[in-house]
């Protein structure tokens, strides 16, 4: 997700993100303050990316989340009927999600969030990748 700085998405982010941090403070963190370098923070600025990658310009006065499920999330349009035809949700659609702060210290430790679900709210320029089709599979014929 891109967030924009300005947006009050980004408190809400912060808050879920203390929150978690709080009620694991002394167990899974053994203490380390949420502002320790060692515990990673997924609520990342936009000019990181900027930095090595100018091109991006997507990311410019945002902030990014990444948020996974591995089931696949459920999607929704503005008037709250399930989007069946998932071709219509795609990297660099406006969407608001409802994502879920998790604490977790393997080898790393700090926070991560699980995505339930996306509202589409409208489209916009796809953001990279690229669209399969059947036709990728043209020259699988001459190997048969």
């Amino acid at each position: 997700f891109l967030i924009p700085k300005d947006s009050p998405d980004v408190e809400r982010i912060r808050a879920a993100i203390r929150s978690a941090y709080e009620a694991n403070k002394e167990g899974l963190f053994k203490g380390k303050p949420l502002s320790s370098p060692k515990l990673w923070n997924p609520l990342r600025d936009g000019s990181e990316v900027l930095e090595e990658f100018p091109e991006r310009k997507e990311y410019e006065g945002c902030y990014f989340v990444k948020a996974a499920s591995k089931t696949q999330p459920k999607a929704f349009d503005t008037d709250k009927q399930e989007i069946l035809d998932l071709d219509e949700v795609y990297s660099g659609c406006y969407c608001r999600g409802v994502i879920v702060c998790f604490p977790f210290n393997n080898k790393l430790a700090g926070f991560g969030f699980y995505l339930n679900s996306v509202m589409k709210m409208r489209d916009g320029e796809r953001l990279g990748g690229f669209e399969a089709t059947a036709d990728d599979y043209d020259e699988v014929e001459d190997l048969l």
